[in-house]
C-alpha cells in the first residue's frame, strides 16, 4: 500500500512537469515571435533611412537611364548622314545608324571609365550635383531634334552637319555612363558600413535603374511620334 499510494503521488507531480514544460515552449515561441517582430521593424526603419539617404544617386540613375531610353535605341537608329547619297563611303549610307550605335557603345565605356577618376567623397553637396547633372542632361534632347534625320530632312531647324550630329550622340554616350557610374559609387559612402545597410542601398540603386528603363521604354514611342510632328513642319 505504501509503495502504490507513492506511486499515486508522483503523478501529479509528473503531470504538472508536463504542464511547466508546455508553458515554457510556450514562451520561447512568443519571444521568438516578438524578436521577429522587432527585427522586422527595424529593417523597416533602415529601409526608410536608405532611401533617405541615398535619394539624389537614385534620382540621377532615373532620370539619366529615362532619357537614355527614351531616345536610345529608337530616335537614334532614324538619324542619317548630311552625305547620304553623295558618295560610295558606306559609313554615309548604310553604315551610319550601326556606326551610332558603335559610337554611344564606345562613349558609355568612356564616361565609366572617368568616373573613376572624379573625387566623390571630396565634392561638396555631390548629390545635389548629381541631380542637377541628369536634370541638364535634358537639354540633349532638343539637340537631338536638330540633327538630320529621315523625317526631317526637310526641316529648316535641323542643322545638316555630321560633326554636330555625332557630337551630340557621343555627349549622350559619355554622360550615361559617367552619370550612373558616379552615382553607383557614391550610394555606397551615405549608409553606414554594415552588411545590411549596404546590401538595401544597392537594392534601391538597382530598382532605380529598372525604373528608369521601364520609364525610358515607355516614353519612347510618345516621343517619336512628337518628334515626327515637330520635324513635319518645315
Amino acid at each position: 500500500m505504501t509503495a502504490s499510494s507513492s506511486n499515486i503521488t508522483c503523478l501529479p507531480s509528473l503531470c504538472g512537469n508536463d504542464h511547466s514544460d508546455d508553458n515554457d515552449e510556450n514562451q520561447i515561441e512568443q519571444d521568438r515571435f516578438d524578436d521577429e517582430e522587432g527585427e522586422e521593424y527595424t529593417d523597416n526603419l533602415d529601409t526608410n533611412s536608405v532611401l533617405f539617404a541615398i535619394k539624389g544617386p537614385v534620382t540621377c540613375v532615373f532620370l539619366t537611364f529615362t532619357v537614355t531610353l527614351a531616345l536610345f535605341p529608337s530616335y537614334i537608329s532614324d538619324l542619317k548622314s548630311s552625305h547620304e547619297c553623295e558618295n560610295h563611303i558606306r559609313l554615309y549610307n548604310d553604315l551610319y545608324v550601326p556606326f551610332s550605335f558603335v559610337l554611344f557603345n564606345v562613349g558609355d565605356l568612356i564616361g565609366r571609365i572617368l568616373a573613376e577618376y572624379i573625387p566623390v567623397d571630396r565634392i561638396k553637396n555631390f548629390s545635389r550635383k548629381l541631380v542637377a547633372c541628369a536634370i541638364l542632361r535634358i537639354a540633349l534632347v532638343p539637340l537631338f531634334l536638330m540633327c538630320l534625320t529621315t523625317t526631317g530632312k526637310d526641316n529648316s531647324m535641323v542643322i545638316r552637319s555630321d560633326v554636330f550630329s555625332l557630337s551630340v550622340q557621343l555627349l549622350f554616350a559619355i554622360t550615361n555612363g559617367l552619370f550612373v557610374s558616379t552615382s553607383f559609387m557614391w550610394s555606397p559612402q551615405l549608409v553606414g558600413t554594415t552588411t545590411s545597410l549596404q546590401e538595401r542601398a544597392s537594392e534601391t540603386m538597382t530598382l532605380a535603374l529598372y525604373f528608369g528603363l521601364l520609364c525610358g521604354s515607355f516614353l519612347a514611342f510618345p516621343f517619336m511620334q512628337f518628334a515626327t510632328r515637330i520635324l513635319e513642319y518645315r
